[in-house]
């Protein structure tokens, strides 16, 4: 899985050099902070341990991720900022039956709260979420047997268009769960009784998975300046 997440933090700053070349937006006033709304795609993997008789495939959300994003600026002379997401994240991922070739996608939901430091495009952070739903094949998963989410992220935000009122981004971000999603998942593996253990291996909570995502979407963060700058 690391070979994974490092092709996926690849391609977050490969768009990041793409985009390298779009002219920034200095203001004349003092930039308090900006705040606007996002909306994000994104496909998962496993990144956890594999039990036997199970093998890993991609899987892509049917709803996008939402919420805020806020950019406060930390320095007058850097382009140093803190950004905070606030929004409903899902993380998806299948895995596969070796012998009978069946798929399972799981999806997993999450209220989540982002803290990030920003650097000119750049973005590396934390994530963290409660759950709010979760289910495999359109069968309900209790949110009663999910740990609280912990996530690192790596990403970007880039402005494709900006003025004084604010701008228009595109963010990329590529995130590594750092908890497993079950609190016990010996006890609760989903595909338990679909793909059972294959002896002499047992089940055991080092099998937890936890998600490997990529996410790309836009985001308008509006302007806010401070009032005794004004003329």
């Amino acid at each position: 899985m690391r070979i994974v997440f490092a092709s996926l933090t690849f391609i977050t700053f490969s768009f990041t050099s793409l985009f390298s070349q779009v002219d920034y937006y200095e203001p004349a006033e003092q930039e308090l902070f900006r705040v606007g709304p996002y909306l994000q795609l994104k496909a998962g993997v496993n990144g956890g341990n594999i039990p036997d008789g199970r093998k890993n495939a991609i899987a892509f959300n049917g709803i996008p991720d939402f919420g805020a994003t806020c950019y406060v600026p930390l320095s007058l002379d850097s382009d140093l900022a803190a950004t905070f997401d606030l929004g409903l994240s899902t993380y998806s991922f299948s895995f596969k039956d070796v012998h009978k070739g069946d798929v399972y996608q799981q999806k997993y939901s999450y209220i989540n709260l982002a803290m990030n430091f920003h650097l000119y495009y750049t973005m590396m952070g934390f994530n963290f979420g409660l759950p709010v739903s979760a289910d495999m094949e359109g069968r309900e998963i209790k949110t009663d047997n999910l740990e609280i989410m912990a996530e690192f992220r790596l990403g970007a935000i880039i402005p494709l268009m900006q003025d004084e009122d604010g701008s228009l981004n595109i963010m990329v971000y590529a995130g590594y769960m750092m908890t497993g999603i079950y609190s016990d998942f010996e006890k609760d593996d989903p595909l338990k009784n679909l793909i059972p253990e294959i002896p002499p291996q047992e089940i055991t909570q080092k099998f937890n998975p936890r998600a490997v995502s990529i996410s790309i979407g836009l985001n308008y963060m509006f302007n806010f300046y401070d009032a005794g700058e004004e003329e």
